[in-house]
């Protein structure tokens, strides 16, 4: 029997290779030679987009948000996700408006109780 994770129904291994690489504290650069024979570093679209995505992955996994730190976290993966149309993404869509409403929900409920 598969054990699952909590996220997306990772496995235990791969979630725990997935935090891993989140908590990497930067996406390492490529590094080219310039003409004085040196090296630089080049930051790429591409690294510039991992960063972005390993950053928004630890926003959503840290503990002890306020309920609208919460909801931009979601906000944002929400957008960041949009861009892949495929059937994970629309679950992924569909987790984050549900966990938003119960966030939002109990938010609601704390004010008033």
């Amino acid at each position: 029997m598969r054990h699952v994770g909590v996220f997306l129904g990772l496995t235990v291994r791969r979630q725990e290779i997935v935090v891993a690489l989140a908590e990497v504290d930067e996406i390492p650069a490529r590094d080219v030679r310039v003409r004085d024979g040196g090296v630089a570093q080049v930051h790429t679209p591409f690294t510039a987009r991992a960063k972005e995505l390993a950053d928004l992955y630890s926003g959503l996994m840290l503990q002890g948000l306020g309920v609208d730190e919460r909801l931009d976290v979601l906000l944002h993966i929400k957008w960041a996700v949009t861009e892949f149309k495929c059937g994970l993404t629309r679950e992924m869509v569909e987790l984050i408006d549900r966990e938003a409403t119960l966030v939002s929900a109990s938010d609601l409920h704390l004010s008033f109780g």
